[in-house]
């Protein structure tokens, strides 16, 4: 029997590219924001997002703007590209 985090794990990129779909934002804060509103059923790691993140980039689904935070810190604000919203489209229309 797969484990609830296993589970996830499959889906960490389709679950940070959902939320990127509503809104662009740096990588605390959509870890943050998931398991928030995932209620304790969904919860991703710091380091797996990244991980997920940087294979979005590498496959050109996600791309990042550099912004100065108020505490004057650079982050990056990651968004789907184009590519990436028609893919979340394919998936809408799937299920």
């Amino acid at each position: 029997m797969i484990s609830s985090s296993e589970f996830i794990k499959g889906y960490t990129k389709i679950i940070i590219c959902a939320y990127l779909f509503r809104q662009r934002d740096y990588l605390y804060n959509i870890v943050k924001k998931i398991s928030k509103d995932g209620e304790g059923y969904i919860k991703i790691s710091n380091p797996s997002a990244l991980i997920a993140i940087k294979e979005l980039e590498n496959d050109n689904i996600v791309s990042f703007d550099i912004e100065i935070s108020a505490q004057n810190q650079a982050r990056k604000y990651y968004a789907l590209t184009e590519k990436g919203k028609t893919s979340i489209y394919q998936i809408e229309m799937i299920t």
